[in-house]
């Protein structure tokens, strides 16, 4: 496997393995929306619909809550007796405008979506952040370290270590 031998057709191999994984896990595992249970309401009546990519909240009344999402905007149904927080330091009354937020809600007939858990992820855009840093590190030291000799690619040792102090 590691070996040079047929080395371009391991690495075109891995790479289209890699590739395929990643169709995969996009395009075979999409989780269940809106809009897929508006196509077809009497099959998915009482299913769970999450509510995660980059939501949003845009604004709340008693019964309902108004989220952003990167497929659009959509209103939640809040029931009469909601308890299901998730985050145990937040209530209904603590949601502002423009928090990010997770829920589950479930899908109701003839086509509202009524929320079951949420929680509430105010340093989420910290956390985006800071999750930058060792990706811009790495690409850093790959680009300070790999070089191209005689149309090869190589990787250039960038730490120098001083003669006589091999061994420590």
């Amino acid at each position: 496997m590691f070996s040079n031998r047929y080395r371009k057709i391991k690495i075109v191999g891995l790479i289209t393995a890699l590739g395929l994984m990643a169709w995969y896990s996009n395009y075979a595992q999409q989780p269940l929306t809106l809009s897929k249970c508006l196509d077809n309401p009497e099959r998915y009546e009482g299913s769970e619909v999450p509510i995660f990519l980059e939501a949003r909240v845009l604004g709340m009344t008693p019964d309902c809550l108004r989220v952003s999402q990167i497929t659009g905007s959509i209103n939640i149904t809040i029931p009469p007796r909601f308890t299901g927080m998730v985050s145990s330091f937040a209530s209904l009354d603590d949601i502002k405008p423009g928090q990010a937020m997770e829920a589950i809600t479930v899908f109701r007939l003839p086509g509202y979506l009524e929320l079951k858990e949420l929680r509430i992820a105010p340093l989420r855009p910290l956390k985006i952040i800071v999750s930058i840093f060792p990706a811009i590190i790495v690409l850093i030291i790959l680009i300070t370290s790999l070089r191209w000799e005689n149309g090869r690619l190589v990787i250039k040792e960038v730490l120098k270590v001083p003669k006589g102090k091999e061994g420590l």
